[in-house]
């Protein structure tokens, strides 16, 4: 089998990068992987970078991305006229942008097509635009021509089946590969509590600082929870368009929060601060849900992403029903009762490991591959 991919992720043109270790590990499993990547640069590097024997990466050097369509399509018959004769199978990062260049490709030759999910472009929160707007119409309308779909959640999951029930068979459910077992063994380089000694709880939050995050709805939670904990603090970790403004706005109100720069493996903060906060609007995944529980850290969230499969027990935190500051500031007071009791995360059952993940993530395509031969 060999697999042609539709893709936006440009770091897996760097071969030391964790897309691009990621990428040849599902080369091994498959005769060849050869990925179209969106790039802005026209520099002047080859057409094709080929990673290892198996996995071959084509930039397609577009700066205007309307012209990404063009070159990802002509790319993409180009490889597949070159490997004519072989067992091909289409797979498209997400049901928009990429998702219609597989559709282009698949109107041209008939290519067994798996379009992958991973945000919930369903939930009214995704239509915050007129170019989300497109895109959640332009995904309901791909999703239908596909073979197979994979989905990072079973949220997602629901979501397409509440409007298309006819799809469900088609569904595959499987996550974001996030290496818990590194996670939970990494001892940890910061400890938040030796720089703010005097704090307690210590929150931390780790994302991207854009509106969607809802950060200033987090630090009025936290503002309102520390008139009965005066020495609680927020610790947001994060780079983002909003950060510059929600500084001056700390500044200007006193609220107990600091900003610190995102760091590659943030994950090393998760092993001191007391309680991890995710107050967003919408979420695709939540991998820094994820890997705050790995590193086993008690959480409240807001209801997105995979916040409910990771908060499944009292001891792992609190999901709230509305996303409000009051809400918020409750499932702040009801976890930090909970760790003043001694009351803390229950160790991760099971680790999720690379090697089996690999093997699901090519048994996705192979199903592919059996769909179309049993159409």
């Amino acid at each position: 089998m060999r697999v042609l991919s539709i893709s936006t992720d440009a770091e897996i043109l760097r071969p030391e990068s964790p897309a691009a270790k990621r990428m040849a590990a599902y080369a091994q499993q498959v005769e060849a992987l050869h990925v179209i990547v969106y790039t802005k640069s026209r520099d002047n590097g080859p057409a094709c970078v080929e990673h290892s024997p198996r996995l071959f990466v084509y930039p397609t050097r577009t700066p205007q991305r309307f012209a990404f369509f063009r070159a990802a399509y002509t790319r993409g018959m180009q490889v597949l006229r070159e490997g004519a004769g072989a067992s091909w199978i289409l797979t498209t990062q997400d049901p928009f942008e990429t998702g219609l260049v597989g559709a282009m490709i698949r109107r041209s030759v008939r290519i067994p097509w798996q379009i992958q999910v991973h945000t919930d472009f369903l939930n009214p929160a995704f239509r915050t635009s007129a170019l989300q707007r497109m895109r959640a119409w332009m995904g309901r309308v791909l999703i239908a021509r596909a073979d197979t779909i994979r989905v990072v959640s079973d949220r997602i999951k629901q979501s397409l089946i509440a409007v298309a029930p006819h799809l469900e068979s088609r569904i595959t459910v499987l996550p974001i590969f996030v290496d818990t077992e590194a996670i939970a063994k990494h001892p940890g380089v910061v400890d938040v509590h030796a720089d703010y000694p005097d704090r307690f709880p210590i929150i931390l939050m780790a994302s991207r600082i854009t509106s969607e995050k809802q950060i200033p709805l987090a630090i009025a939670a936290v503002a309102r929870f520390a008139t009965e904990y005066p020495r609680a603090l927020l610790l947001i970790v994060g780079e983002g368009a909003e950060k510059e403004r929600l500084q001056s706005f700390v500044r200007n109100t006193g609220a107990p929060a600091v900003f610190a720069p995102w760091v590659d493996g943030v994950f090393t903060h998760y092993k001191s601060a007391d309680i991890f906060l995710n107050a967003s609007a919408f979420e695709g995944y939540g991998r820094t849900l994820v890997e705050a529980h790995a590193a086993g850290m008690t959480i409240v969230s807001t209801d997105v992403g995979v916040a409910r499969d990771v908060v499944a027990a009292d001891a792992d935190g609190v999901v709230v029903e509305q996303s409000t500051v009051a809400s918020l500031a409750e499932g702040l007071r009801r976890v930090t009762t909970r760790l003043q009791k001694g009351v803390r995360p229950k160790a991760m059952a099971r680790h999720q490991t690379f090697a089996p993940y690999v093997e699901k993530f090519v048994a996705c395509w192979q199903a592919t591959l059996d769909a179309a031969n049993h159409k």
